[in-house]
């Protein structure tokens, strides 16, 4: 879901070190890190402010750290351990022994299939999200605050984003993209052919109405960002978008039926 407003979210994973050089390993990928990070930022990519990022000794460590990390996220299933697992869970290999990421993929999904109570923390995590549809399905605007009378895109967008990843981790799909999870659970037969398309033209649409919204704020010397006014929008656009929040709410539902035993919508 990289768009034109994005920061930095990325760490160093490596096999571990023999015990007495275990201290000069930990630095050069720290070294590593700073470098990359930094070259990152000046090429445009922001620091993320979280300090989710490799030149943090806490996201550049060995497999055996990252899976402790991993085991403590699920079995805590604390709000900031869900937090922060959603953040990692997608993670992929950008370079380097892709084994290595296989292998700790394997292990959090090995994780996840023992603790079927984390799986119902984190669909609860993922129907929390409230669409801007009101009832007869009208586009609810925020009331208040900077961005009154718009409507937040990404958290439009981001129960699909929920969806796919939370039936990922219970059919342990090693997809990373949403589309792709998408198409896996079609096959696997959770979703309908027909359901597939509604999600997928959903999710397009929704990227696609941010990305235009943030080109047209870099073309107005603006900084782009995520609210849009819908009195913005084409009677098209605003027509779609209607269509597609409620495929959103829809897939939601399912959600709450298929993980929580009702809707908690």
């Amino acid at each position: 879901e990289e768009n034109l407003l994005t920061d930095q979210d990325n760490g160093i994973i490596y096999q571990d070190p023999e015990r007495n050089n275990a201290a000069d390993v930990k630095e050069y990928f720290l070294t590593l890190g700073r470098r990359v990070t930094h070259g990152l930022d000046q090429a445009g990519y922001p620091f993320c402010r979280g300090g989710l990022m490799a030149d943090n000794p806490q996201w550049c460590a060995p497999l055996s750290e990252w899976r402790r990390h991993a085991s403590r996220w699920i079995s805590g299933a604390e709000p900031i351990d869900l937090v922060r697992f959603d953040m990692f869970f997608d993670f992929r290999c950008v370079y380097g022994a892709t084994e290595l990421v296989s292998d700790l993929r394997q292990f959090v999904l090995d994780e996840v299939a023992v603790r079927p109570e984390f799986l119902m923390h984190f669909a609860r995590n993922a129907v929390s999200y409230r669409l801007p549809l009101g009832f007869f399905g009208t586009i609810r605007v925020r009331s208040a605050g900077a961005h009154a009378n718009t409507i937040d895109m990404k958290e439009a967008m981001l129960p699909i984003i929920k969806f796919a990843r939370t039936y990922a981790l219970r059919e342990q799909l090693h997809e990373t993209n949403t589309i792709a999870r998408l198409d896996k659970l079609t096959v696997l037969g959770i979703l309908t052919e027909s359901s597939r398309r509604e999600a997928v033209t959903a999710y397009e649409l929704l990227m696609g109405l941010r990305l235009k919204h943030q080109t047209t704020a870099l073309v107005q010397g603006e900084r782009p960002g995520n609210a849009i006014d819908p009195k913005l929008l084409t009677h098209i656009e605003e027509a779609a978008l209607k269509e597609s929040l409620s495929h959103v709410a829809a897939m939601q539902k399912r959600i709450g039926y298929d993980f929580l035993g009702v809707s908690e919508l």
